[in-house]
């Protein structure tokens, strides 16, 4: 698009170059005139039809030479009777010059129709820009988008990490709990409990997890309905600046329409004042008419100029610009990429802790199996043992019950078997033996015992190092969950902070579509005087295509083209009244979205800078030094982070200061260095940033227009002057010495800004 623009004006300065001004010694006709002076105010101009233009110019300057000659023999030869009447030839050239002035006016409506092609070209190339513009912020719209997908990513990261950080301590809870049964009551009803526990926790892990999946679901509709009501937002936002720029576009068509038609209803009352001019009157007029057009010409020849180097200007503003947004598009690709890349660390992070909670839980499930069929094995030895215990007990006691018969049954038949008394004694004897053979017997059970005391010892430490390991992954468990308390703190303050700025951006809206509702009513009212006006223009132009009828058959009435003089200048006032009054409005209308968007594009970057250091924070040094940061920095970053977390009032009102200084100093830098147009829109914002009273607000305006006119005189102060320091009084000097100089060097411009 640029090339092109730059090819036209390349072919606009070559057609400069091929026209020429015609000699001054022979009176050129108007209307050759005139056709030359529309090929060089229209810039779109082609080289055939300058040379058209030229055919035509060359034509008819034979046909005054022998009108002056004729004049001339015909004044010589009866000089009383052209005083009297007029005469045939006379009335033969009004028609000649009429005929010429149709002629005129067939060429102005072609001329007129190529010019309004030229602007429908004009106009296409407009939209093509407006169709990259809205391009780059269909592009900037989805790099937003991107943002919000990963900031939503992260807080649903964050959800499954605090879920699965209440599940483990449940897991924890129910491991106490446990123990406690297992060390208060028996083993069967603690296998019944923990049976009926372990039941009741699947069902509500079940349900935990259907939970989930259901607010997934829902998070996953709300998130497409926010992306559709952005796409929506967005495409309404682009039809109407297309609409408005269609406005602006068609209200400079017709003010380009008003002044050709303006400039033909001169040309047509300049002529007709002619027509009742003698020979040499009508030379003289022609050459006034001629110096005055040769006047135009250089007027429009300076104007083309400006407008291409303005053109120039554009352009390069619109490259730089391009440049510029293709820098800040590569720069968010970037961060884009840093976003996913530190997305997809968490939630590798993740993924890992919920490994190894996995891991940790199937360990713990094992131990517990393992524990339950030691616990069993342990307990089925110890009844067998017990049993065996008491069969052999059992035995024994028998054994002392026949015993102490018979020693009963001896001692009564000691005297009738004392031949017997020896075989008793050996009995006896051998009855010891067995018992001491039992004895040993319930020593070594009890060395049995021992052993498997000794085992339930070495289990009772290898409990012990399972619960050290449950120690310190709750440590861990609890150091995790700090993190994440203070990660979810910075998380409220940005919330905070986006939701000021939603609320600075929403009444900022709220103020530019007030005024722009106030610019379309004043348009749509400007637009209708100017219909109007055309309407009361065409009337007019009518009127003079019925004078011209009637001049035809009479010259003499000259009163109502003094009339129809009179109310055109009048109504010329009123449409140059007007198209000021419009350029005003638009001016100031483009200055206040000027200012909006910088506000606008200042807030969302301090939003985006302050997310993207809250977010880097938590991560490693590695992360730190990357982002062109030091270690320091990141843990200053990180107290003063816990400062606001404690104080979130004071960080607000902070960050609203800091806002506000830096929309300030945007607003004074902008004063000084604007031109005096602009100064006058930035007094409001400066008295209301710096608090100023009314009186001081107007002594401001009376001081600038006092710089701005010729011979006015200082205004006085309404109160007591303040104490000015030193730099600010010589920048003021300064920016009055060159305002000054500029009014010195270009005053017609001063009385146009002044006016």
């Amino acid at each position: 698009m640029f090339t092109k623009l730059k090819k036209k004006i390349e072919e606009e300065n070559q057609t400069e170059l091929v026209i020429g001004i015609p000699p001054p010694q022979l009176p050129t006709p108007t209307h050759s005139r005139r056709a030359s002076d529309c090929g060089v105010s229209t810039p779109g101009r082609s080289t055939c039809s300058e040379a058209s233009d030229s055919d035509r110019e060359q034509k008819p300057k034979k046909q005054p030479q022998g009108n002056l000659a004729e004049n001339d023999n015909s004044r010589h030869k009866s000089s009383t009777s052209k005083r009297s009447a007029p005469t045939s030839a006379d009335y033969e050239e009004i028609v000649h010059k009429l005929q010429l002035i149709k002629r005129e006016k067939q060429e102005l409506e072609r001329q007129l129709r190529e010019s309004e092609q030229r602007v429908e070209l004009l106009a296409g190339r407009c939209e093509n820009r407006e169709e990259i513009e809205s391009f780059q912020s269909q592009e900037m719209a989805k790099v937003k988008h991107l943002l919000l997908c990963s900031q939503q990513e992260l807080r649903a990261a964050d959800e499954r990490l605090r879920q699965r950080s209440q599940e483990l301590q449940q897991s924890r809870n129910r491991a106490a709990e446990l123990e406690k049964v297992l060390s208060e009551g028996g083993e069967q009803a603690r296998a019944r409990d923990l049976e009926r526990d372990k039941a009741a926790l699947e069902a509500e892990v079940d349900r935990l997890k259907q939970d989930t999946l259901q607010n997934t679901a829902r998070i996953s509709q709300l998130e497409c309905e926010l992306g559709s009501l952005t796409d929506e937002h967005d495409g309404l936002k682009h039809t109407h600046d297309v609409y408005k720029s269609k406005a602006t576009t068609m209200i400079d068509e017709k003010d380009r329409h008003i002044s050709d038609l303006e400039d033909k209803v001169r040309t047509l009352e300049k002529r007709l004042e002619g027509t009742t001019l003698t020979g040499d009157e009508h030379i003289q007029s022609l050459v006034e008419e001629r110096k005055q057009l040769e006047k135009k010409l250089d007027e429009s020849r300076q104007h083309l100029s400006e407008v291409k180097t303005s053109w120039s200007d554009k352009i390069n503003n619109l490259e730089a610009q391009i440049f510029n947004l293709n820098q800040k598009m590569a720069e968010d690709s970037q961060e884009c990429s840093r976003m996913e890349k530190l997305l997809a660390e968490a939630q590798q992070c993740l993924k890992d802790q919920q490994q190894q909670c996995a891991k940790f839980e199937g360990q713990l499930l094992e131990r517990d199996t393992e524990l339950a069929s030691m616990r069993r094995s342990h307990e089925e030895e110890l009844q067998r043992q017990h049993a065996l215990q008491d069969s052999q007990l059992d035995e024994l006691r028998m054994q002392a019950a026949d015993l102490r018969a018979q020693l009963t049954q001896a001692q009564r038949d000691r005297d009738r078997e004392a031949s017997q008394a020896q075989a008793c004694i050996v009995e006896l004897s051998k009855k010891e033996a067995e018992c001491k053979t039992s004895q040993e017997r319930i020593q070594e059970l009890e060395a049995s015992q021992q052993t498997l005391s000794e085992k339930a010892s070495r289990l009772e430490k290898q409990l012990s190092l399972v619960s050290h390991s449950e120690a310190t992954l709750k440590h861990s468990l609890k150091r995790s969950e700090a993190e994440l308390k203070t990660m979810k703190e910075e998380l409220a303050k940005l919330k905070q902070m986006l939701a000021s700025a939603e609320m600075e951006n929403k009444r900022l809206m709220e103020e530019l579509e007030a005024r722009q509702q106030q610019a379309d009513k004043q348009q749509s009212r400007l637009e209708q005087e100017v219909t109007q006006l055309q309407e009361s223009l065409q009337s007019e132009a009518e009127k003079v295509k019925q004078l011209e009828k009637e001049a035809a058959a009479n010259a003499s009435n000259s009163t109502s083209v003094s009339d129809l003089e009179s109310k055109v200048a009048v109504l010329e006032d009123q449409v140059s009244e007007k198209n000021k009054m419009l350029k005003l409005q638009q001016q100031r209308i483009s200055d206040m979205k000027k200012t909006l968007q910088k506000e606008l594009k200042s807030h969302q970057v301090a939003a985006a800078t302050a997310v993207l250091n809250i977010e880097g924070s938590p991560s490693t040094a590695s992360d730190v030094v990357d982002h062109g940061g030091s270690a320091g920095d990141s843990a200053a970053k990180a107290g003063t982070a816990l400062q606001d977390a404690a104080q979130p009032r004071g960080s607000d009102s902070k960050l609203e200061d800091d806002i506000n200084f830096k929309y300030l100093k945007h607003v004074v830098f902008k004063f000084m260095t604007s031109k005096e147009y602009e100064a006058q829109h930035l007094i409001r914002a400066v008295s209301v940033l710096l608090r100023f009273t009314a009186d001081e607000e107007q002594m401001i305006r009376e001081h600038l227009d006092w710089k701005n006119s010729w011979f006015g005189t200082r205004p006085q102060p309404h109160h007591a002057p303040l104490h000015p320091l030193p730099q600010h009084q010589h920048g003021h000097n300064t920016h009055h010495h060159r305002s000054s100089s500029t009014f010195g060097n270009n005053p017609k411009s001063n009385n146009t800004k002044t006016t």
